[in-house]
């Protein structure tokens, strides 16, 4: 579908408060049973929408209407503010949405199966069924490999009202997606003074080469709200490491 004018996306009903909100994503109706059976009286209000799940894996190649309808169903949340999102997570979307635009204004390419995309699709088989049959296997060499390790010297901030502490110097130590912090390296061993999930935190940069700042801002979600904490990096190559690093763990991805 075309995007939709701003004009149109304001006229769009959104729910007034979290119980407005509740009240209406609470309640799906059965397709399969009449709206009698379901207490639905005279003049009262419906929504004609539609809840698509993800029941099975999805193949690009055989579920485009399925995916399209997941697609649109995640656009309209965001756009009337249905869902809450990250602002990285709209970003990625947004950016989404531009390449989907760009796509679907061209001529419609390859629909129909590929010869070449047939022939590279058998010698992957068959190169899964020679994998297989060997004795190292890719799930093997996955299990027997190392991740790579992250450790070093960091200076940690967490922003809270009235202080003046500044920046503190620890030894940081990634693992899976979780990064610890020590008084110094020779204590590492022991138990850390703090450890903290990165998994579904928000990581942004704040760098001037000039200046030579290289920050990390990560948001990490917590009971009372988000957490604000910055790590600073010595120089450009540290940055990228961690900055890597807590990409990925942001996603539940470890170093691996």
């Amino acid at each position: 579908q075309t995007p939709p004018a701003p004009e149109v996306i304001t006229k769009q009903y959104r729910p007034a408060s979290v119980v407005d909100k509740a009240h209406i994503n609470g309640r799906w109706l059965d397709s399969s049973r009449c709206l009698m059976q379901q207490n639905i009286q005279e003049n009262d209000r419906l929504w004609l929408r539609f809840k698509y799940y993800t029941f099975y894996e999805i193949d690009p190649k055989y579920d485009v209407v399925r995916l399209t309808q997941l697609y649109e169903q995640a656009r309209w949340a965001i756009l009337l503010e249905d869902i809450d999102c990250t602002e990285e997570e709209m970003m990625l979307f947004g950016a989404l949405q531009y390449h989907i635009s760009k796509v679907s204004q061209t001529e419609p390419q390859m629909l129909s199966s590929n010869a070449a995309m047939d022939d590279l699709e058998s010698a992957l088989l068959s190169l899964e069924v020679k994998m297989e049959g060997e004795s190292s296997s890719a799930t093997e060499l996955l299990e027997t490999m190392t991740a790579p390790e992250l450790n070093d010297y960091l200076k940690i901030f967490r922003p809270k009202r009235l202080t003046l502490k500044g920046y503190k110097q620890y030894w940081f130590k990634f693992q899976d997606t979780s990064i610890s912090y020590f008084k110094s390296k020779e204590e590492s061993i022991g138990e850390p003074i703090q450890q903290i999930n990165l998994k579904g935190c928000e990581v942004a940069p704040d760098v001037n080469v000039a200046t030579q700042k290289f920050l990390i801002r990560l948001l990490i979600p917590a009971p009372e709200g988000m957490n604000e904490v910055f790590l600073r990096c010595e120089n450009e190559q540290q940055y990228a490491q961690w900055m890597a690093g807590c990409r990925l763990a942001s996603k539940g991805k470890s170093l691996a």
